[in-house]
């Protein structure tokens, strides 16, 4: 499913660089689907540079750059690595996916703080 592009991260919780971990009631995904990542995740943390009028929330709709996906055979997970942007900021993430369907994805900003979100991974429907 990883490799095919095509599955959806669906955040269950959060981690804040600094803070306790935070369980979402809300849906929040990062979404890829035939080479674009599409995400709609909250963000808690310290801002370093913030758009006025912004949502605070971490959003992207592109083709990443830089993406990478490696198989670790002997602790049975997947790592997906990649760079986007959303023409305010730039994101670098980084995915574990592990056998059981459960992943993790940090998230490097260059405006804001990393953030860590914790999800069940499932297919894309389309």
């Amino acid at each position: 499913m990883i490799e095919s592009g095509n599955y959806i991260f669906q955040a269950q919780s959060m981690n804040p660089l600094g803070g306790g971990t935070w369980h979402l009631t809300s849906t929040y995904t990062m979404e890829a689907s035939d080479g674009v990542f599409r995400a709609y995740l909250p963000y808690f943390g310290r801002a370093y540079n913030a758009e006025y009028g912004g949502d605070g929330g971490i959003e992207f709709d592109g083709k990443p750059e830089e993406l990478e996906i490696e198989k670790e055979h002997e602790k049975r997970e997947i790592i997906v690595t990649f760079e986007i942007g959303d023409g305010n900021d730039r994101y670098d993430g980084i995915l574990w996916v592990g056998a059981s369907g459960y992943g993790t994805l940090v998230v490097n900003s260059q405006n804001r703080q990393s953030i860590c979100y914790y999800a069940y991974i499932k297919e894309s429907q389309d």
